[in-house]
């Protein structure tokens, strides 16, 4: 999704180089979506193939250790010299009123079609990338933010970052605290 929208604002960038044709461009999103899902599957199965012609044994589900060398899943052991517990993460989006009316980072990979609009809850890293990833692909985007986005990054970065967010078409609220959503 990253570089689709990387390679549209390309194109929009490159007709003040001269390249012609770039106007209009449009995206088959449900293709795109297609191909995009079916390359995450082929990428999935060589990482797994590498892993396992490398000696690493994948289980997926839920671990706790049992010893320094041994950890339990489900209701499997398993031992080994060196265990590595890949945790991951899972987006969280709320609890607060109205929060069955938003969606995560997982459910906007899943979206079948591009919405007209959208608001985009946060100003972290990964909505910031959502962001430009959705107002690149013509979708307009409001970003709301209870401070200011990347509040962890230089302030000199954050100013140049929310200038070219708001020229590519992103509205930005700041300083937006939320405590519930309604449609």
């Amino acid at each position: 999704m990253f570089n689709l929208a990387n390679w549209l604002e390309e194109a929009h960038v490159m007709k003040g180089y001269g390249v012609g044709g770039t106007e209009g461009l449009t995206v088959d999103f449900a293709d795109f979506k297609a191909k995009r899902d079916a390359y995450v599957v082929k990428l999935n199965g060589i990482y797994k193939n590498m892993a396992s012609k490398s000696g690493i044994h994948y289980v997926e589900g839920t671990a706790s250790f049992v010893s320094d060398k041994v950890v339990k899943v489900q209701d499997q052991l398993y031992t080994g010299e060196h265990i590595l517990i890949a945790s991951g993460s899972t987006p969280e989006t709320g609890g607060f009123p109205g929060s069955d009316l938003c969606m995560d980072s997982d459910d906007f990979f899943a979206l079948e079609t591009l919405p007209e609009k959208v608001v985009v809850i946060g100003g972290g890293y990964i909505g910031v990338e959502l962001a430009q990833i959705w107002v690149a692909l013509g979708v307009k985007v409001t970003l709301v933010v209870r401070s200011i986005i990347l509040r962890f990054i230089d302030r000199d970065i954050i100013d140049v970052l929310m200038e070219n967010l708001v020229k590519l078409g992103v509205e930005l609220k700041l300083d937006s605290p939320h405590d519930s959503v309604t449609q």
